[in-house]
Formats: structure tokens, sequence, C-alpha cells
């Protein structure tokens, strides 16, 4: 995903002409304008659109995001020069004007600084930055629950972003469905929005994974009272 390209600027551009193109774009694929299907299209273009604006407007997040570029330029020029079965080692470091370690501008690693920085946003309140900051993780293709976790948690509390939170915490209960807080705050939102069937249906998926957790029993005690009270009569009459 080349953020130049998204945002139809040059890597060159200075910041005015960065943010008169995102201005005009979000204009143009901002989702309330759209309808159905061609909305959630242009919802993911326009969170790209965020994605790549947000980066490239950052004096430090942009150099490091050319860098990064750069870098996987010349891996895969590299790459392309090398036959099939080549006996050469993998390339550790790649020196230019300067050297650079691949490790430090893996996406990966620029994932967990954004995640970092997104989390002391959050525990502040500044719930805008934060959210940008996670965005920017799941733009590194981060695989880390806590990212989606917090994401959702960060989306509720905004309002214009809130009916994304059910996805991003449903992402976190699928990466990690062994973490009862994912499925606490999922079951949490959903009831929140009035969906009791995917209520239901997401108490017992987490029942799955954590059977005697107190919390979900008591969730599931309270929204299913039938099925205890026939657990209780069958043990005060001694059946099973």
């Amino acid at each position: 995903m080349d953020y130049y390209q998204i945002l139809g600027v040059s890597p060159d551009c200075d910041r005015e002409t960065l943010h008169r193109a995102f201005r005009e774009l979000s204009i143009k694929f901002h989702p309330d304008r759209y309808t159905e299907t061609a909305r959630k299209l242009a919802e993911k273009r326009y969170q790209q659109m965020v994605v790549a604006f947000n980066t490239l407007k950052d004096r430090n997040l942009r150099s490091r995001y050319d860098r990064m570029n750069k870098i996987a330029h010349q891996v895969s020029n590299i790459a392309q020069k090398q036959t099939p079965g080549s006996s050469h080692e993998p390339v550790a470091t790649i020196t230019s004007n300067k050297s650079f370690s691949l490790n430090q501008m893996d996406p990966e690693v620029l994932a967990r600084q954004h995640f970092q920085a997104g989390v002391t946003k959050f525990n502040r309140g500044e719930l805008a930055e934060a959210l940008e900051h996670f965005n920017l993780c799941q733009a590194g293709k981060s695989k880390d629950p806590e990212v989606y976790f917090f994401k959702g948690m960060c989306e509720l509390k905004i309002p214009s972003a809130k009916r994304q939170s059910v996805g991003s915490l449903q992402k976190a209960t699928q990466l990690n469905p062994k973490e009862a807080k994912y499925h606490l705050a999922l079951i949490k939102a959903l009831a929140g929005f009035g969906l009791q069937s995917r209520v239901s249906s997401s108490l017992e998926r987490a029942l799955q994974f954590l059977p005697d957790h107190p919390e979900l029993l008591a969730l599931d005690q309270e929204i299913n009272p039938e099925k205890y009270k026939k657990s209780l009569f069958g043990n005060l009459f001694g059946k099973k």
C-alpha cells in the first residue's frame, strides 16, 4: 500500500500539497456520501487515506516510512537478482549512504511503536489521536489482539467510530479466544447496540474456550436462566 499513491501526491510534496490532497479526497470519499455496498468500499478507501495522511503529515513517521520503502525496494531488487536455490545467506542489513537494520524498518516494529503511543493517548483521554495510532498499527498488519482490543475500546468512546468497535473487538477474540476481557468487551458492545442474538452466540463461543470463567458464567445465567433452573432441579432430585 503506497501512501503517496493513495493520496495522489508525489514523494517530494510539501505539507500544503499534502493537506490539500487529503481535504479534496475526504470530500470525495467520505462514507456519509454513500449507501450500502458503496459505503463499505468508501469506508475502506477513507480509512486508507486517513492512515496515509496521518503518517505523511508527521515528519518523523514520514521519514521512517520513506526509509522503509527505500529498503523494501532494495530488498526486492536483490531478491530478483538471486536465482531459485541460491546458497546466498539472507541479507541482514543494507548499506547506502547510511546503514539501516531491516528489523528497525519492519512494519511490525512500527506497529508496536504506534500501539504504545496509542495506549498512552487512550489513557490520557485523547481518543482521536489514540485511534489514529491504532489504525496505523493495522496498516502494519499487526496480529496482536491487544491492538484490536484497544482500538475497539477507543472506538466505543467516539460516536463517529462506535459502529466499527464490534469488528475490532471480534478480531481480538479471533486472534486470542482464551482471553476473557476480549469476549466480555465484545459482548458488552453488542448488548449496547441491542444485538441480542449476537450477544448469545458470542457468549456461547466464549464459553467454549473459557467454560469456567465466573463473569462469563454469570452472564450466561442472566441471559439463559432456564438452563440453570433445570440444572438446579436435577441436582435437588438426584438427577444429572
